[in-house]
């Protein structure tokens, strides 16, 4: 269904909000949207929000392929850089394990995943206890620079979502 980013410059922040059913091609896509935005900068925390998604439509050969197709775009993480993921689920987490495990090799991206998400925001660096919290603090703000959001509505084909573990 979507994936929102949205750059929040005066957080050091990218947040990353997967909302009903997403695939590999779809997360590939909204990285390179990132890199590529005028308010990329590798130094930001990103943080991957779990708690609106229904399910992931991948498995280790499409995440090994959309990994290998970001190479470029990886590449612009010159030095370390954190990526946290809030996986609400036991399934989220599995598929958010094999990404880290995908990915690490080739980038200097260290990604954590967490069922919790107090840890999630506070290893972002973010002062807010839950995913709820942020979001209405993110609308409240009024930083000059704003956000920059992309959104990509692309349709997956319609599976029933995931049970909840």
């Amino acid at each position: 269904m979507a994936i929102i980013l949205s750059i929040h410059p005066n957080r050091d922040l990218a947040l990353f909000q997967f909302e009903g059913t997403v695939d590999t091609k779809q997360g590939a896509r909204i990285f390179q949207d990132y890199v590529s935005a005028p308010g990329f900068s590798p130094t930001y925390k990103m943080l991957t929000d779990t708690s609106r998604l229904d399910t992931v439509e991948s498995n280790y050969r499409s995440m090994l392929s959309g990994v290998l197709s970001l190479r470029e775009s990886l590449s612009k993480f010159d030095t370390p850089a954190l990526s946290v993921i809030y996986a609400r689920s036991n399934f989220f987490f599995g598929m958010a394990r094999l990404l880290e495990q995908v990915q690490n090799p080739l980038s200097n991206i260290q990604i954590v995943v967490t069922r919790d998400e107090a840890e999630a925001l506070t290893l972002a660096g973010q002062p807010e206890k839950s995913m709820a919290d942020l979001h209405e603090a993110l609308r409240r703000e009024t930083d000059p620079g704003g956000a920059l959001h992309v959104v990509d509505n692309q349709e997956s084909a319609k599976k029933p979502p995931s049970t909840e573990d």
